[in-house]
């Protein structure tokens, strides 16, 4: 189980699942009415895009702004999920179980049909996850989907189980 933390005051605005979790700006809701961790809004997503709005509160951000993914990520700048305030970042990397649990999988539950998740923009689960500090992104939109390409990294910090390992100047 992924540890407790202090909700940041931004998340705190937001509505709360069954479990007590803030519900991401960008998390889409099933059939019956429950959020879907899994899968984005495409509306939210390009809504924070476009208003450079964080993926997690919806709340507007300023200069800097934070990615999480993996290697992959680090190299191509490129992501999914849009970015993030710095508190709200960590909170998802301390609490998460996708981000937080190394060993965690991805739920089998029915996904609706077309339906686009992290599992499915990669197959393996990562066993740790950066925290991408950055000055901006630019985004475009093709075929249903929005790309988001980051700006060039001014820190790194890898993260394993919930914990940051070590933060290190871009280069």
């Amino acid at each position: 189980m992924p540890a407790k933390a202090e909700i940041p005051s931004r998340l705190r605005r937001r509505p709360k699942d069954d479990r007590g979790y803030p519900i991401p700006f960008i998390a889409a809701f099933g059939p019956n009415g429950e959020p879907d961790f899994r899968i984005m809004s495409t509306s939210r997503v390009l809504e924070c895009v476009n208003q450079r709005r964080c993926g997690l509160c919806g709340q507007p951000m300023s200069r800097i702004v934070y990615f999480i993914g993996g290697p992959e990520s680090e190299r191509t700048r490129s992501f999914l999920d849009p970015a993030m305030h710095h508190d709200c970042a960590v909170y998802a990397l301390k609490t998460c179980p996708h981000l937080a649990m190394a060993k965690s999988h991805y739920s089998r539950a029915a996904l609706p049909a077309g339906t686009r998740t992290a599992e499915s923009a990669s197959a393996e689960k990562m066993d740790r996850f950066g925290l991408f500090k950055t000055t901006g992104y630019h985004a475009r939109q093709a075929d249903g989907e929005i790309a988001i390409k980051a700006e060039p990294w001014l820190e790194v910090t890898w993260w394993k189980e919930g914990k940051p390992l070590a933060a290190a100047p871009a280069g």
